[in-house]
């Protein structure tokens, strides 16, 4: 029986399929492989696969997620700078100045802690950032006491 090699893809529940498209595409730099419509946008950050996250649009009624349920708490993805994601940003267009100030502060704390985490996953090289995921995944699984989360 083999184990885990790797994370294949992540789907994500969104209200507005566009606006997070742009986000994943402007933002973070992954470009768009397929598209169903209104309904689904798939991308990817590698070349030779056909996505690594896919956007299921749910419509702007949408409920937010229940903080006091169990499922994903937080995905981060490590920045070059905060010049550099200040820059996305402002690129973007889409966030006020209140909104893009509490994204830069956020990222600031989060990168003045990111010594405080179990581990840390540099995403300047996207398919060793790919295999650093899956081994982490792997020692999480390993660990005694430690149930990590399913995929």
């Amino acid at each position: 029986m083999s184990g885990v090699r790797g994370l294949g893809h992540v789907v994500l529940r969104v209200r507005e399929l566009d606006r997070s498209e742009r986000f994943y595409r402007d933002v973070l730099g992954m470009r768009v492989t397929a598209r169903l419509g209104n309904r689904m946008s798939f991308l990817a950050a590698r070349e030779g696969v056909s996505h690594e996250v896919a956007l299921l649009a749910l419509g702007p009624q949408a409920p937010g997620p229940d903080p006091h349920r169990v499922g994903l708490y937080h995905i981060a993805f490590q920045v070059d700078s905060l010049e550099e994601l200040e820059r996305r940003l402002r690129e973007r267009g889409h966030d006020s100045p209140q909104q893009m100030a509490l994204r830069l502060e956020t990222a600031r704390r989060e990168l003045e802690t990111a010594d405080e985490f179990d581990y840390r996953v540099v995403n300047d090289q996207v398919e060793e950032a790919v295999e650093r995921l899956a081994r982490i995944m792997e020692e999480e699984r390993r660990r005694p006491g430690r149930t990590p989360p399913r995929l």
